[in-house]
């Protein structure tokens, strides 16, 4: 979404800095948790004559549960591995992919024919591998079974970025997608409601501070805990939020080290000895004399 303001907005004030805050926003559940830019993965297949060959293979976008995602990879292995290339000869696996609801993990089976072997390569795609538990490649054949490791998620979306390409924000990153990378995250919505429904959020969100001195266009997009790509609302329009921008005083900047020495307070009376006392007193005394004799020279010298 690209809002062209009828107005610039410029700053008025010489200490003062935009800030930008989200109240509410509301966003059909339309989208597909399994989405078109993480459903590609690359794999290797051996035929029974140890021919190898390397082929991607992509996911229906959609949504799924843990036994149907595995369908859908059966389906989709069968198809490639069924295709000759090259010297590489077609072969007809036979696939046993199970998914334990007790431990939640996943099982990936081949059973047919022996001496061919195929190898997911879920290392090269993480996030399509949350789907099945796996984070390494998984290598099949009629004597290796592959298990995943950790516990399956098919529904590994659990919430949308508000998202504002055009505003510079002041200092913030974020550590979701990439570790460290410039945030321009204005308004985070979690997923509490089912699909095909519509997500709710009503909690104002946080004052963010921004460095522009003019705005003039502002090109919001939404995004998943998964990637930075805009997410496909498939063709439901009725996506709404509210935001306000405005102008604050920044306060006077006061060192570190001001408020530090400003927090010691002066030595006092208490827990000073009779001993103590009397040298302070002795001392002052001394002090006061040196300053009358002090004064005594200078009448003088100024009497020359």
């Amino acid at each position: 979404m690209t809002i062209n303001l009828p107005q610039m907005i410029s700053k008025i004030g010489k200490n003062t800095k935009f800030q930008i805050i989200c109240h509410e926003s509301t966003v059909p559940f339309s989208f597909y948790q399994l989405s078109s830019d993480i459903a590609t993965v690359s794999c290797d297949f051996r035929d029974i004559f140890g021919t190898t060959k390397t082929a991607n293979i992509t996911m229906s976008v959609g949504n799924y549960n843990c036994q149907t995602v595995l369908t859908e990879l059966a389906t989709q292995l069968y198809a490639i591995a069924d295709t000759s290339v090259g010297p590489y000869i077609r072969f007809q696996p036979t696939f046993t992919f199970t998914y334990s609801s007790i431990t939640g993990l996943s099982t990936l089976a081949m059973t047919a024919p022996v001496s061919a072997q195929i190898t997911i390569k879920f290392a090269t795609n993480t996030l399509l591998g949350k789907f099945f538990g796996f984070t390494a490649n998984a290598i099949m054949s009629t004597v290796l079974t592959p298990v995943s490791t950790q516990t399956c998620v098919a529904n590994p979306v659990n919430c949308l970025f508000l998202r504002c390409s055009s505003l510079r924000q002041e200092y913030n990153r974020e550590w979701i997608v990439q570790s460290g990378a410039f945030s321009d995250i204005v308004y985070k919505i979690p997923i509490f409601s089912q699909q095909n429904t519509y997500i709710g959020q009503s909690v104002e969100g946080d004052s963010i501070y921004v460095l522009d001195n003019n705005i003039s266009t502002l090109n919001f997009y939404l995004t998943t805990n998964l990637s930075y790509s805009a997410i496909d609302l498939r063709g439901v329009d009725n996506f709404n939020f509210s935001f306000s921008i405005r102008e604050v005083v920044i306060p006077d900047y006061i060192p570190i080290t001001d408020a530090v020495f400003a927090s010691i307070t002066p030595p006092t009376d208490e827990g000073i000895t009779e001993e103590e006392k009397a040298l302070l007193e002795e001392k002052q005394r001394q002090m006061d004399k040196l300053e009358k004799y002090k004064k005594k020279l200078e009448a003088k010298n100024t009497n020359k």
